[in-house]
């Protein structure tokens, strides 16, 4: 065993010096006085910690551990099911009438917005949507829309998907709505796009669906002969969002 001389008692450990001169981290030595010669034993921070940690445990009452897990039993499935129902997207819907549905991180939705009172009539049919995938809920909005009459001769639909948060997977989102789009062998025309976020809060604060938003934006745009390219549409996608406003203003002014 090394042997040095104490220089300094601290509360854990002791320093001494070697005959080399180096100074140590010694095992704390009681009843020592500070300049005398002993034997030490390097201090093991670590295994120190360790030990004090477990003697530190051992002192808590039973009946706390007891409680302690069963909050954390408690808390942490709520606490993982929060975070796996985090919104990841609104998707703003318009037949005739207009329909938001939040979507979560599995594409399931949480929660359906009526923007119109035809909206809610159709609303009033639909039950237990919440964590059904967002396919299955939309196939139900198009099912009952069609039974209500909120349906004309031209059966389109316009579906605006827009990310409150950065997500880096949102081309696999509108995949999923085209594909779901193209196996549907029927009369229905699904087109689906992307909206900044900016342009639904807009859209909220004006008391507007987000895509009747976008249309005006886009008109605006075009009139003023201004660029569109922040909106990220390619022309087709613009022509058919024009063409659903124009159609559906047209049709409202002769009934």
């Amino acid at each position: 065993m090394k042997k040095g001389i104490v220089m300094e008692h601290r509360h854990t450990y002791t320093i001494v010096m070697d005959r080399d001169g180096t100074f140590h981290k010694a095992m704390p030595v009681k009843h020592v006085d500070i300049g005398n010669e002993i034997p030490f034993e390097i201090y093991r921070a670590e295994r120190r910690g360790y030990i004090f940690l477990l003697r530190k445990v051992w002192q808590i009452p039973g009946r706390l551990i007891v409680l302690v897990c069963a909050l954390l039993l408690f808390v942490l499935p709520i606490y993982f099911a929060l975070a796996n129902n985090k919104t990841l997207a609104y998707l703003s819907i318009d037949i005739k009438r207009s329909f938001e549905l939040e979507v979560d991180n599995k594409f399931h939705v949480q929660s359906i917005r009526y923007l119109n009172e035809d909206a809610e009539q159709v609303g009033m049919k639909l039950s237990q949507y919440r964590d059904r995938k967002m396919e299955t809920v939309i196939e139900k909005i198009m099912e009952q829309s069609e039974k209500s009459g909120l349906v004309g001769e031209k059966k389109d639909m316009l579906i605006g998907v827009s990310y409150p948060n950065k997500y880096h997977g949102e081309n696999r989102l509108l995949r999923n709505l085209n594909a779901f789009s193209r196996k549907r062998d029927d009369s229905w025309s699904i087109t689906a796009f992307h909206v900044p976020h900016y342009v639904r809060k807009s859209a909220e604060k004006a008391g507007k669906p987000t895509n009747e938003k976008l249309a005006e934006m886009i008109n605006r745009a075009e009139s003023s002969q201004n660029s569109t390219s922040a909106l990220n549409l390619n022309d087709e996608q613009k022509a058919i969002i024009h063409s659903f406003y124009f159609e559906k203003n047209r049709l409202s002014e002769e009934k």
